[in-house]
């Protein structure tokens, strides 16, 4: 399809300029039926995003894309109270300024595990011109291989940053996989004290990631404001020995190839689910 976009543009485009006009017709028919039961429209779901990058460049979005989705856009906001959605999987920081300037209003799902996607910096780039709709919990690793303690630490941590000011709606990154425990979605939700160990990816002053085992506790005495007390402690060494002890028993250390392992375990996740 994204060869399409290069190879076949001027008929791509023909497909998106009859894609826009039923849209609009059929918008302006919702619009009438639904009135104010509506809060907000799925626009699109294209993926524009991919785990290390984007699929498609801002100019070429700009081109194909984006004249469009202004036009849809600008209806919905013309016609209706309704606010705009715009689905797209994977990193897509480098094109979410052009996603604001189409007239989104809310940007799901939030892929806080691909590229560029820091929860903190998309919440301070980008939080006073977007709704945030999911990155509350990573649903490639944590979600279904971490513990519920590890699931539990980054739910707050998602819900305290992304929440900030408002504009947040909480939801997993994307959809819950078979193997994900239900001990780790139940976690999800709860709430409360106590809050239980886990590991944790915060920050350093200057900004670099720093891996910690943290420990917390929650002091309340009587008549004063609760306090949080936690032990932080560095865990990158050990992790970093981790990520490169799991590479080596996958990949071929001289020709940085996958090897048979890793065929047999991809072979044995499929037969499973």
């Amino acid at each position: 399809w994204y060869m399409s976009t290069v190879s076949r543009r001027d008929y791509v485009y023909a497909v998106f300029e009859k894609q826009c006009e039923i849209a609009l017709d059929n918008l302006g028919r919702l619009a009438k039926a639904l009135g104010d039961t509506v809060q907000a429209a799925f626009v699109t779901g294209t993926d524009f995003g991919q785990q290390h990058g984007t699929f498609i460049a801002p100019a070429a979005y700009r081109e194909l894309y984006q004249p469009f989705h202004k036009e849809i856009t600008a209806f919905i906001h013309k016609h209706t109270t309704w606010k705009t959605f715009i689905h797209s999987c994977g990193s897509v920081a480098a094109l979410i300024p052009d996603f604001i300037a189409s007239g989104f209003d809310i940007l799901n799902p939030v892929q806080c595990s691909a590229a560029g996607m820091d929860a903190e910096t998309l919440k301070r780039e980008y939080g006073k011109d977007l709704v945030f709709w999911g990155g509350g919990v990573d649903t490639q690793k944590t979600l279904p291989f971490g513990t519920p303690g590890e699931v539990y630490n980054e739910v707050r941590e998602r819900i305290a940053i992304f929440n900030a000011g408002g504009g947040y709606v909480f939801n997993a990154i994307h959809n819950l996989q078979a193997n994900s425990p239900v001990e780790n979605m139940l976690a999800m939700f709860r709430h409360g004290t106590p809050i239980p160990p886990g590991e944790l990816r915060l920050r350093n002053k200057d900004g670099a990631p720093v891996d910690v085992f943290s420990s917390h506790t929650r002091i309340e005495v009587p008549g004063q404001a609760p306090e949080l007390f936690c032990i932080d402690i560095d865990i990158s060494g050990r992790k970093a020995a981790e990520e490169e002890a799991r590479y080596l028993a996958f990949y071929d250390a001289l020709t940085r190839l996958p090897n048979r392992r890793l065929l047999v375990d991809r072979l044995n996740q499929v037969m499973v689910q």
